[in-house]
């Protein structure tokens, strides 16, 4: 037990903080992990400092923390697991500093109050619907180490209005960016060699900047989708 905490070879497993009333959470320093479901639904939460002793924030830590305004991610924390921090209602910034490598599955959906978020070059690993239904979200930079924009990555992100996808992506899944109705533009390089058909759909107001001769600039062609010469 460390204060208000248990921890368990180093992860966080449970605490004593009243779900009640207005709380800041300050972890202790030497834990490795933020366990799974630690704060589920704890509506009462406005703020997390996170130590740079941890590494990882599990599966579903912070869901539903409908409170929380703002987080920053040290550069100690490599994996952001499923859902972490799913329908944080409130939630406007995510700052991730460099050195986190994957974010899981459903990390940040449904966060519809979020602005902004970076994703650092660190990241190499980022799963589907990590975004989706972030309806505030204006724009994007997907880093070169992300080899594969996954599914639904960013569904339905409605007030999105510009997508830089940098050099070493190479495929654009299913639903990436379906739609996201107010996408303009999307910035998309030779590396990429692969978009699903269904990638951009609904994206009614979408032009596409690519190398003539790309892959991405074959396929506005062929879906009869605006497009500009990079």
């Amino acid at each position: 037990m460390s204060d208000n905490f248990t921890i368990e070879n180093g992860v966080i497993t449970d605490h004593e903080i009243s779900s009640e009333t207005e709380a800041q959470v300050v972890f202790p320093k030497g834990a490795t992990a933020i366990g799974e479901n630690l704060f589920r639904g704890y509506e009462n939460i406005i703020y997390v400092l996170i130590p740079d002793s941890i590494t990882a924030i599990q599966d579903c830590a912070f869901q539903s923390c409908t409170g929380l305004k703002s987080v920053i991610i040290p550069s100690s924390v490599k994996t952001i697991g499923e859902f972490a921090f799913e329908y944080c209602e409130s939630l406007q910034t995510a700052t991730l500093m460099n050195g986190v490598s994957s974010i899981g599955y459903g990390a940040f959906s449904n966060c519809d109050k979020l602005i902004n978020i970076n994703i650092p070059e660190s990241v190499t690993d980022l799963q589907g619907s990590a975004f989706a239904s972030c309806t505030s979200l204006l724009s994007v930079s997907i880093p070169k180490n992300i080899n594969t924009i996954p599914e639904a990555s960013f569904y339905g992100c409605d007030s999105l209005n510009s997508v830089v996808i940098n050099e070493g992506v190479n495929s654009i899944e299913s639903e990436a960016f379906a739609f996201c109705s107010n996408l303009k533009t999307i910035v998309i390089p030779e590396s990429v060699t692969y978009i699903d058909p269904c990638a951009f759909e609904d994206c009614e107001n979408l032009t596409i900047i690519a190398p003539l001769g790309s892959c991405a600039w074959q396929f506005a062609e062929d879906n009869n989708i605006n497009y500009l010469a990079q």
